[in-house]
């Protein structure tokens, strides 16, 4: 990451150069994806071109499934009148200014710490199941405890559910 766009488009020609896109981990795609979003045009000449643009498309795609993986969930959510709100990169594809692009393996949620628990309920009561392998049971029983639950649902779902915003020893 460069503020200089010359020296981050420089630097991302060097790393696309040397690397195989069929390789790349998630987590390269997306960084990938976000250069793309900023440099792209700059950017229009690489052989590589065409495939960065498939990747934003693909990418961008399954955010959009996600999304509508969760919706549901969201819904319900409103109707036990538990709060939530939408952080990391789901905060930032709800804004429309800065949806351009962007794309995320998991959707992260915060709720009330005192509330982790009924929305927990609700989750495990739509079908959600918890990717640790535990229960949904055990999870419920133990949610005053918990920080956080990553939860999954049939292809796409894929949520974080968290009763703080901050790791511990950050704030409350």
């Amino acid at each position: 990451m460069h503020v200089d766009p010359v020296a981050a488009e420089r630097e991302l020609r060097a790393w696309i150069g040397t690397h195989d896109l069929n390789d790349c981990t998630f987590s390269e795609q997306r960084l990938i994806l976000a250069a793309w979003n900023r440099l792209g045009p700059g950017l229009r000449d690489l052989p590589d071109a065409p495939r960065l643009a498939g990747l934003q498309r693909m990418l961008w795609t399954r955010t959009m499934l996600l999304m509508r993986e969760c919706q549901p969930a969201f819904a319900a959510l409103a109707v036990a009148d538990v709060p939530m709100m939408l952080i990391k990169g789901a905060a930032r594809a709800a804004d429309p200014v800065g949806r351009g692009g962007r794309s995320f393996h998991d959707l992260d949620i915060v709720v009330p710490r005192n509330r982790l628990g009924d929305a927990l309920g609700v989750f495990v009561e739509l079908g959600w199941e918890p990717s640790s392998g535990s229960s949904a049971m055990r999870m419920l029983t133990q949610a005053a405890r918990l920080r956080s639950v990553n939860l999954h649902k049939d292809r796409y779902g894929d949520i974080d559910l968290h009763g703080c915003i901050f790791r511990p020893g950050q704030g409350s």
